[in-house]
Formats: C-alpha cells, structure tokens, sequence
C-alpha cells in the first residue's frame, strides 16, 4: 500500500510538470489531426469519495492513476481502453476498474478541444475495512475535460472523471462513488499508412535527417530548405513557400467527372489534405487541356468544381481549404497532356 501510494504521487507530480517542458521545446503549430492514429497514455490525480453513502462517510480523498490506449477513427470520435487504480484514505480500500469506452473531441484538428467520454467494464473493490465494500462487479464511468496538443506526438489532457462500482447486492447504501480530478499525457504514434501516400508526391530520401532543422525530417519535408528557426506547417514549408504538384487527370468525353483511372492520382491529394490539416489547396484547371473537341466551353469549370468537390468528399476536410480556377493555357514549361497543377499553402 504504501509503495502503490508513493508511485501514484510520483506519476502524479511528474505529469504535472512534464507538459510545461515540452512546450517550451515544441515546435509552434496551430492544427493537428488524431484521424487514424493510435496513442498510449498515462495520468494521474486525486480519488474523492462522492455520495453521502456509507463509503465516503467512512473513506477520504487520497490519489488515483490510470493507463490508457486509445485510437480515433475520425478526429472527433475515439476508442479508449482503460485501467484506473483508486486508493482512498482512512479504511485505505482500493478501487480498480478496466473499461472500454469511447470518446468525442468537440474540435476536430484543433491542439485546444473539450473532451467527453464513456466507458464501461469490471471493477474490483477490495483491502475495505468493511467487508460489504469488498466485492467485484460491472463498473462504469465517465468523464469531460480538455486536451492541449503540445505538438505532433504529445497530447496534455485535464479531466474530471467520474467512477461507479456496482454493489446493489448490498443495497444502495454500499455504492462505491468516486470523483477523480487528473492529469496525464499521452503519446499518438503515426502508422505507416499515415505517410505512405507522401511517396507518390515526392522522391522520399533514405533517411530520416532534418537537413533544415525545421523539425520535418527530410523524408516527408517538401521544402526542404527553410531557414532555420522559421515556423513551418507540418511538410515543412512556411507561410510563404508554395508547393505547385502536376495532376495528370482523365475525363470521359462530355463528362464533367473523372473517370476511374484518374482516382489514384487525385486521391494523393486527398490524402495530404486529410492527413496535414494545416494546409490548404488550389486547383488550376487548364481549359485546352482539358476539352475535346465538340465539348461545351464550360466544361472545364464543371470539371475544375468536380475536382474540387471530389477532394472535399474525399478526404472530409472543410471546404474553405480547397478551391479551383480554370485558365485556358497551360504554361509553356507545362508538360505534355497536363490537365490541371495543385497548389499547397500553409492556412
């Protein structure tokens, strides 16, 4: 017992201060995306008997801990798998729970955002001086707090969590009820996945060096030269650096959509644009190259919109981040057959 409280005081303390070292050193940024990433996390804080139940006459406030893994399949919707640890004061009984639950972050891509989550699972009461408050039986919680995105991999996050262990086998009077304010840190990982669809945009080096010292290494940097100590997004280019990329894209006569075979080349896009929430698109559609023959003249804007809608749909981004034009001549530097170039610029 007073190893377990000694080691919760230590995780408490150490996560309270660790995030104020981190952002001094983190690089400066105004956007993140959680889509698809996977993160493991830890916390810890205070265990407040809650309800005037025979339990919080006969415990106090002590400490409480958690371990967690959680993955969002959007950037507002999240799984999270959970153990919490509560040690109480007085009687000294033990609270522990392992739950599955699922949480909802009110900003998407936002490093400031209102957090709420659910969960539910088994819990174990035990070391309770009163037998009635040894048991094991479901447990359910649920908390609201607010995350801060230090940068891309570290996420601070401050909760009020509530937790209820099931014993209504000994009456409603014997309910355990806990009140945790905690605070923790957790780690996302990027997947393999998230950067893959980068190597079909640019020539990806061998290593993982920051030449520049922007804080984007070298294999996902597409400005690789920036100046040092400049505030770059995250494929490494600053606010006044711009990104112009080909799009090779087919058209079915008198169609304003792209045909199949053009998907993979405009889904690169898409996927940057999902992926690095930070940036947004211009689409130059060039009207030669794009019509045929007995074709109406506006078919081109009908196809610069299909192209920007497609984009949109595609990768759920907002729609202010994408737009499209249409000039009737490509540039005489343009390659042969160019249908349209993409543009992209730091928001």
């Amino acid at each position: 017992m007073i190893f377990q409280t000694i080691l919760l005081k230590r995780l408490f303390f150490g996560i309270l201060i660790l995030p104020f070292f981190m952002v001094n050193s983190a690089d400066a940024i105004e956007t993140i995306s959680l889509k698809n990433r996977f993160g493991l996390g830890a916390g810890g804080g205070f265990a407040i008997p809650a309800q005037t139940h025979l339990f919080s006459q006969q415990t106090g406030t002590d400490l409480s801990g958690y371990i967690n893994f959680q993955y969002y399949y959007t950037d507002n919707l999240g799984l999270e798998v959970a153990y919490n640890h509560l040690n109480f004061a007085s009687s000294n009984p033990i609270a522990q729970s392992f739950t599955v639950g699922g949480l909802y972050r009110l900003h998407q891509n936002s490093i400031f955002s209102p957090i709420l989550g659910i969960g539910l699972g088994y819990g174990i009461v035990r070391n309770a001086a009163n037998e009635n408050f040894n048991f094991t039986n479901i447990t359910l919680n649920g908390k609201m707090g607010l995350n801060y995105t230090i940068d891309y991999h570290w996420v601070a996050e401050i909760d009020l969590k509530w937790a209820w262990f099931n014993n209504l086998p000994h009456g409603s009077s014997y309910q355990v009820h806990g009140l945790l304010p905690q605070i923790g840190l957790t780690y996302f990982f990027y997947r393999k996945s998230d950067r893959e669809p980068l190597a079909n945009l640019i020539t990806r080096s061998k290593d993982v060096n920051d030449s520049d010292g922007d804080g984007v290494t070298d294999d996902i940097d597409l400005c690789p030269n920036t100046p040092r100590g400049a505030v770059v997004n995250t494929l490494g280019c600053t606010s006044s650096d711009l990104v112009e990329l080909p799009l090779l894209l087919k058209f079915d006569f008198g169609k304003a959509e792209m045909n199949k075979a053009s998907e993979p080349e405009i889904n690169k896009v898409a996927n940057l644009l999902e992926e690095h929430a930070d940036i947004r698109a211009e689409i130059t559609v060039f009207g030669e190259s794009v019509t045929q023959e007995g074709e109406s003249e506006n078919i081109a804007n009908e196809r610069a919109l299909a192209i920007q809608t497609y984009l949109i749909q595609k990768s759920g981004i907002e729609g202010h981040r994408v737009n499209s034009t249409v000039i009737q001549k490509a540039p005489e530097s343009a390659q042969k057959n160019l249908r349209a170039i993409v543009v992209f610029k730091t928001i």
